[in-house]
């Protein structure tokens, strides 16, 4: 992104950080200040040769994502959730089917060590933190669930006034979402380091 200044010389650019660049090809964005929405294009999640106009809710202010983790960032910068149209076509890879195993879930430990029953936890503190982390992560489901059910509404509201408050709510679920994000990250954290520790 550039911006011009008094004398109509373009600045340096600059990255305009996540969600809008991504691994993917990241084409072009479009800001409509005065309704505070924006659009922009990317091939991320297409079939070869297309690319998909996404919606947003435009604010004057970001908060820049910095983490060491590069996988972390990565993904997050995939995290962003499209409604197809009813004429969109995708060819999809028929699925294999894979025999269950028997875990009630996967958390990483380190390494290749991965825990699928609460029975794997050696530390009693670090099993009490992951089932808080199993609630954090339920409640953090909800309110994606929520957060999508209103930016479908957002897109598909007529009326201005309903619009802007519809963004108001997508920015304030946003910003808890984040929140969230950050909980449970460090409490991931907290607890493989808790068992880590307990099994040296």
């Amino acid at each position: 992104m550039s911006r011009a200044n008094s004398n109509g010389e373009f600045l340096k650019p600059q990255n305009i950080g996540m969600p809008f660049n991504s691994p993917y090809n990241d084409y072009l964005m479009v800001i409509d200040e005065t309704h505070n929405v924006g659009w922009f294009a990317s091939d991320r999640y297409q079939p070869y040769g297309k690319v998909a106009v996404y919606t947003f809710v435009y604010k004057s202010e970001k908060t820049v994502l910095t983490d060491t983790n590069e996988n972390f960032i990565r993904n997050f910068a995939k995290n962003i959730i499209f409604s197809q149209k009813k004429d969109t076509i995708f060819t999809e890879k028929p699925k294999i089917e894979q025999p269950e195993l028997e875990k009630d879930f996967s958390f990483i430990i380190y390494n290749t060590t991965v825990y699928h029953k609460y029975s794997d936890f050696k530390n009693a503190d670090a099993l009490r933190k992951f089932k808080e982390l199993q609630n954090l992560k339920n409640e953090l489901a909800s309110l994606e669930n929520h957060l999508n059910n209103s930016r479908n509404a957002y897109r598909q509201e007529q009326k201005q006034e309903q619009k802007v408050v519809l963004a108001d709510k997508i920015l304030s679920d946003e910003k808890l979402k984040s929140d969230f994000d950050v909980k449970i990250k460090a409490l991931e954290n907290e607890i493989r380091q808790l068992e880590i520790n307990f099994v040296k």
